[in-house]
């Protein structure tokens, strides 16, 4: 899933940005902003993408899904029980 990393990154980065170029805060405001939230999207990254293994490949993509960078496209060529048993992951999430 590296598309899926790809594009997670790239909204991290975009957020980054945002917090940067809010000048109505002082450099200390956004630098804490910001050191925050590389440690949560860091966190993120571990759950969803970080040492995949056979027992959290489910938990994993339900993950991707529940951080919404993995498309249709891409969540159709898994199995229809992969796709159920991700359904079923991520409504417990809600």
């Amino acid at each position: 899933m590296r598309a899926a990393l790809d594009r997670f990154c790239g909204r991290v980065l975009e957020e980054c940005a945002a917090v940067l170029r809010n000048a109505k805060t002082t450099n200390h405001e956004r630098y804490l902003r910001l050191y925050r939230l590389i440690r949560e999207r860091d966190d993120d990254i571990d759950s969803a993408f970080n040492d995949i293994r056979r027992s959290t490949a489910i938990l994993q993509l339900a993950e991707i899904v529940r951080l919404g960078v993995v498309t249709g496209q891409e969540l159709a060529r898994f199995s229809p029980e992969t796709r159920k048993l991700v359904a079923l992951a991520t409504s417990f999430g809600n």
